[in-house]
């Protein structure tokens, strides 16, 4: 189990401290041999640090200002995520039908929430096995409807199309976003059962100094 910030010790309630302060309480009461690992932080190397993530396939590093407060279920500039990749969550809204010697189905319809509607963003037909391909599908078909859930009708596909409730989310890298809104090259890496449908919404990139 690996800790990386403290927000409560000693009878104290630490979240206005400055980030810098709670790590180093954290670092002091961090016991090892118990099976729970501090997460340690690197003080003005960041761009170093994105090299060496890019160099071993990770999704990317986290930068934190300093003297940051732990602030509780917002968003803030004082952390954002530097991603190697693209990588977000879509929402499932439909499969395709294979093609050749494919089972299961060709690529997953995905979309995100914008304002309440969910919005088409691409198919996903990569990054799958076997093994995964009827996995996916034993999930899909309980949830098969008869429309499409996106607020606009999909572009046509390849293949038929078969439509389901937005309920699975899917975890995807990829390369960019076209000036259509749709996924260049996307790869699915997997299902997030932890991911509420509803909260996926277009993540858009922060420039970030990494040294911070």
């Amino acid at each position: 189990f690996v800790v990386f910030d403290l927000i409560y010790a000693d009878g104290r309630d630490l979240r206005e401290r400055p980030l810098e302060e709670r790590k180093r309480l954290l670092e002091e009461i961090v016991v090892a041999e118990r099976g729970v690992l501090f997460s340690k932080h690197f003080v003005g190397k960041g761009k170093q640090l994105y090299d060496l993530a890019a160099r071993s396939g990770l999704e990317g590093i986290v930068g934190k200002v300093r003297t940051s407060p732990y602030r509780s279920g917002i968003r803030s500039r004082e952390w954002v995520k530097i991603k190697v990749k693209q990588r977000q969550e879509f929402v499932i809204g439909g499969w395709t039908e294979p093609r050749g010697s494919r089972k299961g189905f060709g690529s997953l319809l995905v979309g995100y929430y914008d304002d309440g509607e969910l919005k088409y963003a691409g198919h996903v037909g990569t990054g799958f096995d076997e093994k995964l391909l009827r996995d996916v599908m034993a999930k899909l078909k309980p949830l098969e409807r008869k429309t499409a859930p996106f607020a606009e009708t999909p572009p046509k596909t390849n293949t038929p199309a078969h439509w389901v409730k937005p309920e699975l989310v899917a975890e995807v890298t990829f390369a960019e976003w076209t000036r259509e809104g749709i996924l260049r090259q996307p790869v699915f890496l997997g299902l997030r059962t932890d991911k509420d449908a509803k909260t996926v919404v277009r993540e858009r990139p922060q420039h970030a100094d990494p040294d911070a």
